[in-house]
């Protein structure tokens, strides 16, 4: 990282994404980007065979979205719907990750922090 952004003549460039696009071409980034899709859409689908529920999966085509975490995710849609319990953990989960780190957990987080 150090040494692409130390090589960089545009200093607008703030992305990652940006950066790589512009050091080695856009080419090689689109291809790298795809191969790892590929390998994450292998992992996530090797869950289903592993409990025989292949057949009741479907992944559709992709949508570029990066969140503004940064972390990619798989979006999960049931044929009957939502269970309504896991609709409400869901929308807890969302609110809580939309926060900003709560002051009531740091001293767990620094508790689980590993020794050094």
């Amino acid at each position: 990282m150090k040494h692409v952004s130390k090589n960089l003549s545009d200093t607008l460039m703030f992305t990652l994404q940006e950066k790589c696009v512009n050091f080695v071409g856009n080419k090689i980034v689109e291809q790298e980007f795809d191969n790892l899709m590929k390998e994450r859409e292998r992992i996530f689908v090797s869950y289903f065979k592993e409990n025989s529920t292949s057949k009741q999966l479907a992944i559709r085509a992709a949508t570029i979205a990066i969140p503004y975490n940064g972390f990619s995710y798989f979006q999960l849609r049931y044929p009957s719907g939502t269970l309504p319990s896991l609709q409400r953990a869901y929308e807890k989960m969302m609110e809580l990750d939309n926060e900003c780190a709560r002051k009531r957990y740091k001293k767990y987080r620094e508790s689980n922090l590993p020794k050094k």
